[in-house]
């Protein structure tokens, strides 16, 4: 039986003999010619192959070119949170616009018997408790009015406690008249500052009228 010789590849089944004589008679086997071309295969094989590896690599570097600057195992960033930022860079808020105070409306002045009155009396003006506005009467123009369901007497003596603890210089009160009125006069920190309160009974109830000086505007 023949025995197969493993030492050198063959060529397409066709053996070469490339051995002398002698070569023949010392069994050395016939490498020579076939290993030539057998080694220019494999090493065009072997460069064909490294050319493949090189242009892989160097594609894989150009598809991701970013995948090297993010850290092994970081989150990739979020393209909505880049626009924002994006966005909002170098934005910068208007302070919030506080609106002015309108001036106040200034107060109407009507002269009278009495003397010159404003046409409504300071919101500081004390108001006796529960009292309720009323239209003025038809005697004369008053800075302000009002009606109560308490007796003369007791609106009187709560007006005069009231005027002191609101810092008025002078209050003065001559007493209950033969029809159960108070008038009570008033002067503030100035001379040509003064008031005068009026509490009258009125058909079951408390009227209470006052005429508050045009000196007083900026004062008591």
């Amino acid at each position: 039986m023949a025995t197969a010789d493993l030492t050198c590849p063959a060529l397409g089944g066709r053996r070469v003999e490339s051995r002398t004589p002698v070569e023949r008679s010392a069994g050395v086997p016939d490498c020579t010619a076939r290993s030539r071309g057998y080694d220019a295969a494999m090493r065009s094989a072997a460069r064909l192959l490294a050319a493949l590896v090189v242009v892989v690599g160097v594609g894989a570097c150009v598809a991701s070119p970013a995948a090297s600057s993010v850290p092994v195992g970081s989150p990739p960033p979020s393209p909505a949170a880049g626009a924002e930022v994006a966005a909002t860079s170098g934005v910068t808020s208007n302070p919030a616009i506080v609106p002015s105070k309108p001036a106040p409306t200034p107060v109407g002045t009507t002269n009278t018997p009495w003397g010159r009155i404003l046409d409504a009396v300071p919101a500081r003006f004390p108001v006796f408790p529960n009292a309720s506005a009323a239209d003025p009467p038809p005697t004369g123009a008053v800075s302000g009015a009002w009606v109560s369901a308490s007796p003369a007497s007791q609106v009187a003596a709560w007006y005069h406690d009231a005027l002191l603890a609101a810092n008025w210089a002078k209050v003065d009160d001559g007493g209950a008249l033969e029809d159960g009125s108070h008038v009570i006069d008033i002067v503030g920190d100035r001379p040509e500052c003064k008031a005068q309160l009026t509490v009258k009974p009125a058909g079951g109830l408390t009227m209470v009228t006052v005429l508050y000086g045009a000196g007083c505007v900026g004062g008591s």
